[in-house]
């Protein structure tokens, strides 16, 4: 015989909740005061939103640093990063992605270029006075655009002799990874440079038929901008070296806006004294003596926490390429804590030399942090899809314009030929 035994159906687990995603951060959370208000001043009939702004200005303020600048995330494990970031900006064509770097990067070096034509001006009549000994003194830069491997190698250690940092731009952030190798016939090592000086390292290239190319440490930043169908080209849902880990991206989201129609008095004096108002920070910034800053005892036990949950994170990633973001997500942080630390003393000068970096600046920059990441993260998610799932969730995007049912002849006229060719007949038919 048997035995009845009763049993209870096991009950399904509620579904977790959808929690809304984190509010980006405004500039008010990262910056002091008077510089909120400048930068909103100059960006008024610009279309762009805080986080753009915030990064922009942040890529900047990295190009003005110089060698020994950077922060001591942990004393115990030689945790230490640099002043310098990776900053990619990521839009449509036409997005007015040229203007975000003339207003906000080109316009406040414009002061400290002044300042080292001063300096140069002086090594070159004290080189002439001694009587012109050894080689003439170099010009420093502070920014660099279309350059070879090789030649970024010269102008590191040239930076180097004079402690200063220097910042790469490119208007088509493609063409910095593109041309890469091609003087070498692909057989370089320039994109593992490049991987090499987001750390701090030095050069050390001995060659036979020229001069050697050495010095202890470099400090280089990147800004450039591309489009969303660039960068999944070039990114391909790969990332095994943590190339694109090390790049904190920032979306263009499209925001309309009007340009004046009347400049009064009023506005003109205003932009003026914004624009000038960043000139006298950036050299402020510049004028601050190199320093390795050091977290409060709060802030190190909350970095602490929110790096090892990071290291949790990337062991759950469903992607390599997701793990590897999480896994420079606390670098990041530590960075861009540095950066907001430096500002602040720039923008408060009477304050003084201040050596440790706050629990309020280390919640900034992790805000700041991880809704970039959030964005690269979501990016590397819909690079991985297949062709057909991709063009799916375009015929989703499409259909959920209408209020109303919309037929399939009417969503394949919202399609490009490229988007048809990736769809299967029979989903159009």
């Amino acid at each position: 015989g048997w035995e009845w035994e009763w049993q209870e159906k096991p009950v399904a687990p509620p579904p977790k909740p959808v929690l809304p995603a984190p509010a980006a951060p405004k500039l008010g959370d990262l910056f002091p005061q008077p510089l909120v208000a400048a930068l909103r001043t100059l960006c008024r009939y610009l279309p762009y939103d805080d986080d753009l702004m915030a990064m922009a200005y942040l890529a900047g303020t990295a190009g003005l640093m110089k060698h020994g600048c950077g922060l001591i995330c942990n004393p115990l494990s030689d945790f230490i990063v640099p002043a310098n970031l990776y900053v990619g900006v990521v839009g449509p064509t036409g997005a007015k992605k040229t203007p975000l770097e003339k207003v906000l990067i080109d316009a406040p070096y414009d002061a400290v270029k002044g300042l080292m034509q001063e300096a140069h001006n002086a090594a070159l009549m004290e080189w002439k006075q001694a009587g012109e000994v050894g080689f003439a003194p170099k010009r420093c830069f502070l920014t660099v655009k279309n350059v070879t491997g090789e030649a970024l190698e010269e102008v590191l250690c040239d930076q180097e002799r004079q402690r200063l940092g220097l910042l790469l731009k490119r208007d088509e952030l493609a063409g910095l990874f593109l041309g890469m190798n091609q003087h070498k016939g692909g057989r370089g090592n320039d994109e593992q440079a490049l991987l090499e000086y987001y750390d701090g390292s030095g050069i050390a290239t001995i060659r036979r038929t020229s001069a050697n190319r050495i010095c202890d440490r470099t400090l280089l930043s990147i800004y450039g901008a591309t489009q969303p169908a660039v960068l999944e080209q070039l990114q391909q849902g790969i990332d095994d070296n943590g190339k694109w880990a090390r790049f904190m991206f920032v979306g263009m989201a499209p925001r309309p806006t009007k340009l004046a129609t009347i400049a009064t008095a009023q506005e003109r004096a205003e932009h003026a004294a914004a624009k000038q108002y960043l000139g006298q920070l950036a050299l402020a910034v510049r004028k601050q003596p190199a320093f390795l800053f050091s977290l409060a005892p709060d802030a190190l036990e909350r970095f602490a926490e929110f790096e090892f949950s990071k290291q949790q994170e990337a062991i759950d990633a469903k992607l390599p390429s997701q793990a590897a973001i999480l896994n420079k997500t606390s670098g990041k942080v530590g960075r861009v804590a540095c950066l907001l630390h430096v500002i602040q003393m720039a923008c408060e000068p009477e304050c003084g030399m201040i050596e440790e970096v706050s629990l309020t600046t280390l919640e900034a920059a992790i805000k700041l942090v991880e809704h970039c990441d959030r964005w690269a993260l979501r990016f590397q998610e819909l690079s991985n899809r297949s062709n057909i799932e991709k063009a799916m969730c375009r015929l989703h995007q499409i259909a959920e314009k209408s209020r109303t049912a919309v037929s399939i002849s009417e969503i394949s006229r919202g399609l490009n030929s490229k988007e048809r060719e990736k769809l299967k007949p029979d989903l159009l038919s």
